[in-house]
């Protein structure tokens, strides 16, 4: 059954509102907000049910469980929850994703350190799922991957990709292969099972998480740019990692 919601201080729109702008929040509850219709089908596809659906009237909706609680409401109020100036007609809380169970020790992975911004983050999340990447991990301290805008970065992948937060002390004994402006030319790499590090786009990797890495990359450039944005240069590195 559909309700019907008119004031943003319904506790629900509270509650979705905070998920939307505090990370806190979407630890703390263990639920993410999730935008947009294809981002539904994406999650419905992946398994994860919706816990609830806010749209505005009329919108077209894919077949729900019948657990979900539907609520229509005005566009005023949709716009007061989402990040979006111009947001799509459909939000929804979901879990959030499971972390993986454990890191193969014959795969390759991704790990992302301390990523601040959530558009690379997600970017990052849509890669490593085009390439195979086995795990995507993240250190403390970077942007939530399931965060809205991470979420709208990755297109879905965010919600099918093995993830898990990792200390770096925890890791697994894999190599440790670093995306550095000052190593060797990636073009020389014979790629094998490892653990590929992407580092803050400010200050690159932590220095004692670098000091592990047991080999350095660079893409190389011949252009006049100084550097490649962390997420193009982070694809390469992917795509070369996943060569057999």
């Amino acid at each position: 059954m559909t309700e019907r919601v008119s004031s943003r201080q319904n506790p629900l729109i509270r509650h979705m509102a905070r998920l939307a702008r505090d990370a806190a929040a979407r630890r703390e509850t263990g639920e993410i907000l999730c935008e947009g219709e294809k981002l539904l089908r994406d999650a419905l596809d992946t398994g994860l049910a919706p816990i609830a659906v806010l749209c505005t009237e009329g919108q077209r909706l894919p077949p729900l469980p019948e657990a979900v609680r539907i609520v229509t409401v005005p566009a005023a109020v949709l716009e007061s929850v989402s990040a979006l100036r111009s947001p799509p007609g459909v939000l929804f809380t979901a879990r959030r994703p499971e972390p993986a169970a454990g890191i193969d020790p014959g795969g390759r992975h991704v790990l992302l350190d301390r990523m601040q911004d959530p558009g690379n983050v997600g970017t990052l999340f849509r890669t490593a799922e085009a390439f195979s990447v086995d795990t995507v991990l993240l250190t403390a301290g970077g942007a939530d991957p399931y965060g809205p805008k991470a979420l709208r970065a990755a297109m879905g992948a965010a919600l099918r990709q093995k993830a898990a937060f990792v200390e770096p002390d925890e890791l697994p004994p894999l190599p440790l292969v670093a995306l550095d402006a000052g190593g060797e030319d990636i073009r020389g790499w014979t790629p094998g099972p490892c653990i590929a590090v992407i580092g803050n786009e400010g200050g690159g990797i932590a220095p004692e998480l670098l000091a592990r890495c047991t080999r350095r990359l660079r893409v190389p450039m011949t252009g006049k740019a100084e550097s490649l944005n962390a997420a193009a240069a982070a694809a390469v590195l992917m795509w070369e990692m996943m060569k057999p």
